[in-house]
């Protein structure tokens, strides 16, 4: 190790004897076991806090991890590292229910207004349970229909008012004031409508929906 180090480095200096006057002498061998000074033993053994002074070069000694210092490292990073995964992941589950949420929310206050836009407008020519039918200006039918078994699905004139990840569970109509019977004070008609939807992705998300609407026309 010697030979190759005085190869490429060239002879390691030492600390001549200190003579009388010889104080810039001194300074001067200083400075060149400066330039030696890096060669720092990974592996040596020795106190942690006070080197070695070897041929004028000054050795520091680093000790290496133990098996259990390690050991106790990679649990306690473990510990954190599935901390964060978990709260990560609880995180990411928020948001997307969130997300569904304000999905189902948007397209209810969506089909609710359609609804309300229609039978404010124009008159109530037929009305059960599960299908509402309105007639335009024009003499065309509007028909709003519960699709419960099958399809999970509110339509108007056979167009699904929700999207596919969003489920119409249950929903019903109740129209009063149609004939002159059941009305006799003649009072404008109206339709309570009742809606119950749910995400597909998951069902605890739900939202229902009751609401009166009253006719503008009266037949």
């Amino acid at each position: 190790m010697r030979k190759i180090w005085e190869k490429v480095f060239g002879k390691i200096p030492l600390n001549p004897p200190l003579k009388k006057g010889g104080g810039s002498q001194q300074v001067k061998q200083d400075e060149k076991n400066k330039k030696f000074s890096f060669f720092i033993p990974l592996f040596s053994k020795g106190d942690k806090k006070q080197g070695i002074r070897q041929r004028g070069i000054l050795i520091r000694n680093f000790a290496g991890f133990s098996l259990i210092e390690l050991l106790v490292a990679m649990t306690i990073g473990g510990v954190i590292l599935t901390a964060v995964m978990t709260s990560y992941v609880a995180m990411t589950k928020t948001s997307l229910r969130l997300d569904l949420a304000r999905q189902m929310q948007k397209e209810t206050n969506f089909a609710v207004i359609r609804m309300v836009d229609k039978i404010r407008n124009y008159p109530i020519k037929n009305c059960d349970e599960k299908k509402l039918v309105l007639q335009n200006r024009q003499g065309h039918e509007i028909t709003f229909k519960f699709l419960l078994e099958n399809k999970q699905q509110l339509t108007l004139n056979e167009q699904p008012l929700f999207s596919e990840n969003i489920a119409v569970d249950d929903g019903h109509f109740d129209c009063k004031g149609l004939d002159d019977e059941e009305n006799p004070a003649k009072i404008q008609p109206r339709v309570q409508i009742y809606l119950q939807v749910s995400a597909k992705k998951d069902p605890e998300i739900t939202n229902r929906v009751q609401t009166t609407i009253s006719s503008r026309i009266f037949n």
